[in-house]
């Protein structure tokens, strides 16, 4: 068994359950806003005035669509993660699994 390998394998595992961690209570706080957001869009929906209503309902919508696109493109970055992690057992399974059989 290579055991610096496996060191430098088991390193990188640990970084990549870190950054995972760091990754979800990221996007927590972004659903937590995003929801506040969607709050405030639904409470000025009930104003009745006329142009500042849709102007501002514009925006607001233009920012929900873009925030949303954001949270995808981080559950992307999520993904990659995991298949980065997988990758990484496998390698560290394989490492394991070289030396004299018995």
């Amino acid at each position: 068994m290579n055991s610096p390998e496996i060191e430098k394998l088991l390193k990188e595992h640990s970084d990549i359950k870190e950054l995972e961690s760091e990754y979800n209570s990221y996007i927590d706080k972004l659903k937590a806003e995003q929801s506040l957001i969607k709050q405030v869009m639904e409470e000025v929906n009930s104003w009745k005035a006329g142009n500042a209503q849709e102007t501002f309902m514009g925006e607001l919508e233009d920012y929900h669509y873009e925030y949303t696109m954001k949270i995808v493109s981080l559950e992307e970055v999520h993904r990659k993660i995991g298949r980065a992690e997988k990758n990484i057992r496998n390698l560290l399974n394989s490492e394991l699994n070289k030396g004299p059989r018995f």
